[in-house]
């Protein structure tokens, strides 16, 4: 969405911000993170929503891993979707809350998605009526999961080296922030994080090791290593 003084205009070498603090504070580091709509890696739809549960084509050309979803038209949490989650059961999480996965069968309609489309139910989150709703999916082969083991050296391999990572603590009844990594404000390692459900500053500390085909847990932090909980990790392989 262009505003005024935020992101004002997306160019063919990228994009340019205006006088808004949250992109462009005076002295301050801000990150951006742009991604290349393209087939088997990430796609973008918009929608006008009907409040009765319909399937939505999409563009990926192979299995969804996740959907990001979102509201446009009135406040609405952001709702998540993600193939490892029970979605037969109403399984969703919430990319503004720590909270871990809870059963609304509203929102995703207890349906999986397939290569060609994604199913929604009557919820406002993602089916509000005559709302417009956006959903940012992205392809399977980047969304993996994995279980924290408590120690300070939790090997997660998925088979080549990220860019960037998104970690979600995903066990029922836990809370966890949404972390952000990755290896531009870290070469090599990715200990600063920041978080996608809060405005929190950048926080550095010894977290996660980079590896040529994942990562390493270095912390027991329940946020992403807790003993016996199940988390999710979305993984931009590094080109």
């Amino acid at each position: 969405v262009i505003q005024a003084q935020g992101l004002t205009a997306f160019t063919s070498a990228g994009f340019t911000v205006g006088t808004n603090s949250s992109v462009n504070a005076n002295t301050q580091d801000i990150i951006s993170y742009t991604f290349v709509e393209r087939e088997k890696f990430f796609d973008i739809g918009l929608d006008t929503g009907n409040a009765t549960a319909k399937t939505i084509a999409h563009s990926l050309g192979t299995d969804v891993g996740c959907i990001l979803s979102k509201n446009r038209s009135i406040s609405q949490d952001w709702a998540v979707y993600y193939h490892t989650l029970d979605i037969a059961a109403g399984g969703l999480l919430k990319l503004n809350s720590t909270a871990g996965v809870v059963n609304d069968a509203s929102v995703w309609n207890s349906a999986l998605a397939t290569t060609t489309n994604f199913t929604v139910g009557n919820s406002a989150l993602t089916n509000g009526n005559t709302n417009g709703i956006v959903h940012y999916l992205f392809a399977k082969s980047v969304c993996h999961s994995y279980s924290g083991d408590g120690t300070t050296n939790n090997i997660v391999d998925f088979g080549y080296k990220p860019k960037m990572v998104i970690i979600k603590r995903a066990t029922a009844g836990t809370t966890g922030d949404w972390l952000v990594h990755d290896n531009i404000r870290d070469a090599g390692s990715f200990d600063s994080r920041l978080t996608l459900n809060n405005a929190a500053a950048e926080l550095t500390a010894t977290a996660i090791e980079l590896t040529a085909t994942g990562i390493i847990l270095k912390s027991n932090d329940a946020n992403f290593n807790a003993a016996g909980s199940s988390y999710i990790l979305i993984a931009i392989p590094e080109l």
